[in-house]
């Protein structure tokens, strides 16, 4: 293939000349080398545009709701759905309504390949006859996108997720493949007992997956807690991921939290700002993809009725597709926050950029740069989920200054030969611009 950065090399490089002297965060030709195959990983896989799915997509055994819950993820902008936790004839027949609506699955069976955590009865006695049989099974429907593969392995699950893996590449190489990671708020794998980064190294090392995904429930974990979003490790988590993905390689995904009561499988005290500053620090981080937890008591019930939040989330999601799709074959080049994170450890700092010089504290603002040639995207998201946030951004350079709109992707003119990006941020929203 041809190497898609050889005419901006130079240019990504030099971010190694960075305001600050870390040598940790500075943008070396290594980091470049592995951000060209982060790149090209994602261009050759099954996923050629931005995902948004939701876990558990359907109940576990066939109900007569299945067409309406099915309706309404697809006019809600959802582009995949997951079949945890269903039946093999659920599976078919969610498959089978997925392909008259034009949604993607992602199938688990567990009777058959792969399985969660480490639980026994929920782990597949895989052999090459039992992936064959999934594979004839859903195969047949162009709605199958891939295959849950495994949901939060523990250490000692790894080599069957391995073994796994490498059955189901082999017998069907150009579908997805998903494993997501445990968090590390588990008990097992914490960063208090320095287990989480040697659990995520295992699980690369070991199974190799071609994609990377993992889940942090914020608003459940930390904030309805009363532990503010810039003190959650949420950042720790989704950063030290980010990292890792990039060294390896590869693509990653996010959950994010959509049932606001989690314990009490329903909305709870969810709003959109709050579903929609995950989203935003997802895209942030250079997220090719978001699956929610969950839309079933999340944006509708298990009737698929739609509740307060459903058209909301609608809006939200046709905004993200568009802005993830505008990122999806860029060069994630930095990622800060304009004020303290208490766990911002694999995250860098704004004195960093040789793009920004200053802008207001509450701000999480990402660099990327366009895989074709040196034009380069700045997201600027609000963190506050409550209240709006409106300032300006100085610029080390004048620069042409384009906004990408939210509706079609389409680039409008804001300002020539600008050194300033004056913003005026919805709670928990963010704003693409494009700099020439």
């Amino acid at each position: 293939m041809k190497n898609l950065f050889s005419g901006i090399f130079i240019c990504i490089s030099c971010f190694a000349c960075s305001k600050s002297n870390d040598e940790n965060i500075a943008l070396t030709r290594a980091d470049a080398s592995r951000l060209d195959k982060a790149i090209k990983a994602n261009v050759n896989s099954a996923q050629d545009s931005f995902v948004i799915s939701t876990f558990h997509g359907v109940p576990g055994t066939v109900t007569p709701y299945y067409q309406q819950i099915l309706e309404n993820t697809k006019l809600a902008n959802f582009t995949h759905f997951e079949t945890t936790f269903t039946s093999a004839t659920g599976n078919l027949e969610a498959l089978r309504i997925a392909e008259e609506l034009g949604l993607k699955v992602i199938v688990q069976d567990y009777t058959r390949f792969g399985g969660f955590q480490n639980y026994p009865a929920q782990i597949a006695n895989t052999t090459p006859t039992s992936v064959a049989e999934a594979v004839a099974m859903y195969g047949a429907y162009r709605s199958f996108a891939g295959y849950f593969v495994w949901d939060e392995p523990f250490l000692q699950q790894l080599p069957q997720v391995k073994q796994d893996l490498d059955l189901l590449k082999q017998a069907d190489p150009q579908k997805l493949f998903h494993i997501v990671t445990l968090q590390s708020y588990s008990p097992t794998y914490t960063w208090q007992n320095a287990q989480y980064p040697a659990y995520i190294n295992a699980l690369l090392s070991t199974v190799q997956p071609p994609m990377l995904s993992t889940n942090y429930y914020v608003f459940d974990q930390d904030i309805d807690n009363g532990v503010a979003l810039t003190d959650s490790k949420l950042w720790k988590d989704w950063g030290f991921i980010r990292k890792r993905a990039y060294e390896g390689g590869i693509p990653f995904w996010l959950y994010t939290q959509l049932m606001g009561d989690i314990p009490g499988s329903a909305p709870g005290n969810m709003t959109v700002p709050k579903v929609a500053v995950q989203n935003y620090s997802a895209l942030a981080l250079g997220a090719k993809g978001i699956s929610y937890y969950n839309t079933i008591n999340g944006i509708f019930d298990d009737q698929g009725t739609p509740n307060s939040l459903y058209q909301g989330v609608k809006e939200l999601n046709k905004e993200i597709s568009v802005i993830g799709n505008k990122l999806l074959n860029t060069l994630p080049v930095l990622v800060y926050p304009t004020m303290g994170l208490l766990h911002g450890d694999y995250l860098h700092v704004m004195s960093q950029s040789q793009l920004v010089n200053y802008a207001p504290p509450g701000l999480l603002i990402a660099e990327f740069r366009r895989v074709e040639d040196t034009t380069t995207y700045l997201l600027v998201v609000n963190l506050d989920y409550a209240q709006p946030h409106s300032g300006s951004i100085q610029l080390d350079a004048a620069i042409n200054l384009f906004l990408i709109d939210k509706e079609d992707g389409d680039e409008q003119a804001v300002a020539s030969n600008t050194s300033v990006v004056n913003y005026d941020l919805p709670p928990g929203r963010g704003e693409l611009y494009l700099l020439k």
